[in-house]
């Protein structure tokens, strides 16, 4: 009789925590820490193959990630752990992996239920490295998820069948379809063009994607909840109904379409958009800060670089509210840097040493700093009312000289502003993100008042000024013009009329519902 086992692995990646410190209210930000872990699961083939069958013929595209023709994408050939297994091969003496990895490939895009690996006679550990370099390769199949189930041949030694662990909810045809309109539409807002560098490309499809995805801690608790179930048959039923609850978080469709994602959500449609204007990344995974999570490997101009999206979207707390401020601090890291911030690979082939610096952001923007000081805060204030700074140097010493006003009196004349209202600041890893509402005119004049806001697209501003009793003296709306990519909000000041009397003005956004909340709770120059 033969002889056959099927077993299951699962390895999902989720994000975990963010030490985010806010200056001036020094608490960290409210961003919980967690992750599914690699677990072993044993399910017999009645329950695998009775879930909702597909079409056998119902073939999709390979070339799912080739661009628009104004964009000229990448290769499938090209993709990271594709030539990694040739690499393999090639020393070895065969193509072994390489012919495993097609043939997975194309059963992955073609939704098969079953994979036929018998030619290939490949051990669980080889195939275990074929199946995560190929799921690491094409975020476009975004039904495939992180699990599989094999069976062995009769002297148990290599795998002959394969059962892929597809998300059931995500294979109707229509739902590439769907996928595909809205990474066009999110490759439009980005404003990226082919005649940018790749570095530019790679910087404003980050931004982009942070702004548009929402961290999905429903779906990171539901699951964690299901793989703490014990019994193997309950948590199969619990991992089902989280499918359903939550679609897509583990993949580029819910990131991109949805809008909202765990870790791998988010590495994945970073991947995608980035093949479609032509720049190969690859989906790392491992642990960081204790947990399972996923970041990207990404090349730009001929070097590799880690970029992890998912922190790089931070949660910090302004006046009791979660708020998502956009950070670059794991933005183009090198290994030591992606170590540093305890992000340890567990890839099962080989994965980059990376020691490129040359477009890592603060080396891009010169803003690499042992600690802050007038002169450094006064250069990037010239450009706009957001700074961001690379602080080597001891972080709570950054965070506590932003935070003195005198510090901030004498940054004045080095940005050439007339006035600083308010400011709020934050850190990452080591990035300290400081956003201001400054005056560029002196009172009296056609005054412009520049808002680094947490909120770009919030245009509206409600403004509020109060004499030396804090007596309430004028208030009203101010339209605003925004800069999407820079996040400056600039509105025409209206309180010059008060100039005598006013002492302190203070800003609020408007929600669009009549409700406002305060820009920033900090303590406010004096006039």
């Amino acid at each position: 009789m033969e002889a056959f086992f099927l077993k299951w692995f699962v390895a999902l990646l989720l994000m975990l925590s963010m030490n985010l410190i806010p200056a001036l209210a020094a608490e960290e930000a409210d961003r919980p820490t967690g992750a599914e872990q690699k677990q072993i699961r044993l399910l017999d083939k009645a329950t695998r193959v009775s879930h909702e069958s597909v079409q056998e013929n119902e073939r999709i595209d390979m070339s799912l990630s080739v661009a628009p023709e104004r964009f000229e994408g990448v290769d499938p050939d090209d993709y990271y752990g594709y030539c990694t297994l040739k690499a393999e091969d090639r020393k070895n003496g065969n193509h072994k992996l390489e012919e495993a990895y097609e043939d997975l490939a194309e059963g992955f895009g073609n939704k098969r239920i079953e994979i036929d690996m018998t030619e290939h006679r490949l051990t669980p550990a080889e195939f275990e490295k074929v199946f995560f370099a190929c799921l690491g390769d094409f975020p476009q199949y975004f039904w495939l998820r992180s699990g599989y189930g094999y069976y062995l041949d009769d002297d148990d030694e290599y795998i002959t069948e394969v059962l892929p662990d597809y998300e059931q909810g995500l294979l109707a045809p229509n739902k590439v379809s769907e996928f595909l309109m809205w990474a066009q539409t999110v490759l439009r807002a980005s404003g990226v063009t082919p005649t940018m560098t790749d570095y530019e490309k790679a910087v404003m499809l980050h931004d982009e994607l942070a702004a548009r995805i929402t961290y999905d801690y429903d779906a990171l608790d539901a699951y964690n909840e299901a793989y703490a179930i014990v019994d193997d048959e309950e948590r199969a039923e619990a991992l089902e109904i989280c499918k359903a609850n939550f679609p897509g978080v583990h993949a580029a469709y819910g990131a991109m379409v949805k809008g909202r994602a765990v870790c791998d959500g988010y590495s994945k449609a970073y991947q995608y958009l980035l093949y479609r204007v032509g720049i190969l990344s690859h989906v790392a995974t491992g642990v960081a800060n204790g947990g399972g999570h996923a970041w990207n490997l990404v090349l730009l101009d001929g070097d590799w670089y880690y970029t992890d999206l998912t922190w790089d979207d931070g949660v910090v707390n302004v006046n009791g509210t979660s708020q998502e401020v956009l950070f670059h601090a794991y933005f183009n890291m090198t290994t030591a840097q992606s170590e540093g911030s305890t992000h340890i690979l567990d890839n099962p082939y080989a994965m980059p040493i990376c020691t490129a610096t040359q477009d890592s952001y603060f080396t891009k923007h010169g803003t690499i700093v042992n600690q802050p000081d007038a002169d450094v805060v006064g250069q990037q204030l010239k450009k706009g009312p957001i700074v961001r700074l690379c602080v080597t140097g001891d972080m709570a010493e950054a965070l506590k000289w932003m935070g003195s006003q005198d510090n901030i009196r004498a940054v004045l004349p080095k940005a050439n502003l007339n006035m600083i209202h308010s400011w709020i600041c934050f850190s990452s890893g080591n990035e300290l993100f400081a956003m201001f509402v400054c005056d560029r005119v002196g009172i009296g004049e056609n005054m412009t008042l520049e808002i680094g806001c947490i909120e770009p697209k919030k245009v509206k501003i409600y403004q509020a000024v109060y004499d030396e009793n804090n007596v309430l003296v004028d208030a009203g709306m101010t339209e605003g013009t925004v800069d999407l990519q820079t996040g400056v909000t600039r509105v025409k000041a209206n309180y010059l009329e008060h100039e005598e009397t006013f002492k302190t003005v203070k800003y609020f956004l408007w929600d669009g519902t009549g409700g406002l909340k305060p820009l920033y709770d900090v303590a406010e120059m004096e006039y």
